[in-house]
């Protein structure tokens, strides 16, 4: 079957992925605004992102603020991950997650909570640069 014959995927897994991506997109034009490099899909711009989450990660929030901050954040790394090391979305019982084949996936939504509650231990610049180790390198 050539991948005109493909089928459509889930309608509801597309609109996620639309949603997704415009959160991720939100996230670049917030912070290209605010910083004093083109910040976009790229190493640079996630270590950028993690120092940023360890000067807020402290501060109060709302569970709906944490959940959007989550929500948000978690968009834009999926897809720093998706441009720089390939893959692409899918949805499974843990939430969603980047998928490379059967055994790799990545879960940038978790990796950004616990960022968030935990602190460096649980950096998303060294999830980033260790997937891209990893990726590179043919797992």
């Amino acid at each position: 079957m050539d991948k005109r014959e493909q089928p459509s995927p889930d309608p509801g897994l597309a609109d996620g992925i639309r949603i997704i991506r415009s959160n991720a997109e939100i996230v670049v034009g917030m912070f290209s605004k605010e910083i004093d490099f083109r910040f976009g899909y790229d190493q640079e711009s996630v270590q950028w992102l993690d120092a940023y989450i360890e000067h807020i990660r402290l501060k109060e929030w709302t569970d709906e603020e944490f959940s959007q901050l989550v929500s948000n954040l978690g968009s834009y790394l999926g897809e720093a991950l998706i441009r720089c090391f390939g893959g692409a979305w899918m949805l499974d019982q843990r939430g969603w997650a980047v998928r490379w084949d059967a055994y790799n996936l990545a879960y940038p939504f978790i990796k950004v909570a616990k960022q968030l509650k935990n602190g460096a231990e649980d950096s998303i610049y060294s999830f980033f640069t260790v997937t891209g180790a990893l990726r590179k390198g043919g797992a």
